[in-house]
Order: structure tokens, then sequence, then C-alpha cells
């Protein structure tokens, strides 16, 4: 891939998940998380609107699904 005139790697991979749909309403991202039988070591919320994402975090730490730390306030899962 090139960048800024720059040739870079790409070293990644490209998952499908099922289940999930980027319109999905705080309450559809809630259940999402919730049923997942693998939890995700973390969640990043990118949500623009900083009111939304804080919402939402506010949500999955009171349902106990994530614990949050960092400057960022990631929300960090922890259920192993």
């Amino acid at each position: 891939m090139w960048l800024d005139d720059k040739k870079l790697a790409i070293r990644a991979r490209a998952e499908m998940i099922g289940g999930y749909s980027a319109h999905a309403d705080q309450c559809g991202l809630v259940e999402f998380v919730t049923e997942m039988k693998e939890k995700p070591k973390d969640i990043r919320l990118v949500h623009r609107e900083q009111h939304a994402r804080q919402a939402l975090k506010e949500k999955l730490k009171v349902l106990g699904e994530a614990e949050f730390s960092g400057q960022n306030q990631t929300p960090i899962l922890d259920k192993t």
C-alpha cells in the first residue's frame, strides 16, 4: 500500500463477524457484546460523537462487560 509516497507492508487479516450491524443502536450493540460466546480482549469505541461513546461505555460498565483503563478510556474486557 502506498501512503504519502511511502510503500507500506500491510500485516493484517480480515475476518467476518456474523450478527453485527454497523447501524445497530446502543441496545443492539450491547446485546451483540453480551451474547458473544468468546469475549474479545478489548473493544474500541470509535463513534464520532463523544456523548454516544460515553453512553455505550457506561452501559457496558454497568453490565460488567468491560473495565476501563488508559488515557482514552478504552474498555478492556477481562472475562477469561
